[in-house]
């Protein structure tokens, strides 16, 4: 979809222009989706009305080498979290790392995030099946006790009932239950 055509899709569905423009030029535009789901999150910023203003200096990914002085200026082509120094691929994906663990600190690095190896993939995929599996298991081992639990308040209920005198079959077995209690 093109940018023109992103624009208008956000604009027909009753967003102001501004912010259309705002929230897909933040997202990289990426997308209609991408930048709905921008706007949603960000609607009660103070600032959401402002026109979108570019960021000025070395940008993520973008060559700021002059080649008409012959200076080069090294790009940056990755950013790094400077709370747990994770390397990541862009700014969605500082973005994304920020909202799942709660860091806010990142800085520009000139190191290019490196694909995972065929090993590194397979270790990956290792670790994500067993943390299923004990996902797993904690979801039936819960399910197991909720069950328990259920079955023994259905046991006290029945025990109350007949105590109460509903469903007793004579004197002894009221009186075996008060016993038994």
């Amino acid at each position: 979809m093109s940018d023109a055509t992103a624009l208008e899709s956000l604009v027909d569905m009753g967003f102001p222009k501004n912010r259309a423009e705002k929230a897909l030029a933040i997202t990289g535009n990426q997308g209609v989706q991408l930048a709905m789901d921008w706007l949603f999150a960000h609607q009660e910023d103070p600032d959401i009305d402002e026109p979108y203003q570019a960021p000025s200096g070395n940008l993520l990914g973008k060559d700021t080498s002059d080649t008409s002085e012959g200076s080069s200026v090294e790009q940056a082509r990755s950013l790094k979290c400077d709370e747990c120094g994770k390397q990541l691929k862009s700014e969605l994906d500082a973005q994304a790392h920020a909202t799942r663990t709660g860091h806010s600190q990142f800085s520009e690095s000139k190191e290019a995030v490196k694909p995972l190896t065929e090993e590194e993939k397979k270790e990956q995929l290792a670790k994500l099946e067993l943390k299923l599996k004990q996902k797993r298991e904690e979801r039936l081992e819960h399910e197991r006790k909720v069950k328990q639990g259920l079955l023994l308040w259905q046991q006290q209920l029945q025990s109350s009932k007949r105590y109460t005198g509903r469903g007793l079959q004579g004197e002894s077995e009221k009186e075996d239950w008060e016993r038994s209690h």
